[in-house]
């Protein structure tokens, strides 16, 4: 059997005017969510104790883990380990799209 989740419709996991974030995918090891930033949109440094990656799947986002960062375009994938300050940033004119997976 097909299960669908569509962004629209899944379950809001941030919301700020700037930033939307929706999860697509929970399990007790993994968690898939995609991150929309507008324009302006970040996600502030902070850690988790999940291993992540991201894969960016519309624009492009500036990324910094641990301190570094680096831009990120469509179809870019960046890894970032557990318990590593991670955040994003779109500093382009559109709206930026991020599958972000994190797992145990």
């Amino acid at each position: 059997m097909i299960k669908q989740i569509d962004f629209d419709t899944a379950p809001s996991v941030l919301s700020t005017e700037l930033t939307e974030g929706r999860r697509l995918y929970a399990s007790d090891s993994t968690a898939a969510v995609i991150i929309e930033l507008k324009p302006g949109g970040e996600i502030p440094e902070h850690a988790t104790e999940e291993d992540v990656f991201f894969l960016v799947l519309q624009g492009e986002v500036l990324l910094s883990i641990n301190g570094e960062s680096a831009y990120a375009n469509f179809q870019s994938l960046i890894e970032c380990p557990r318990r590593i300050p991670k955040g994003m940033k779109n500093n382009g004119t559109g709206i930026a799209r991020v599958l972000v997976v994190k797992m145990n």
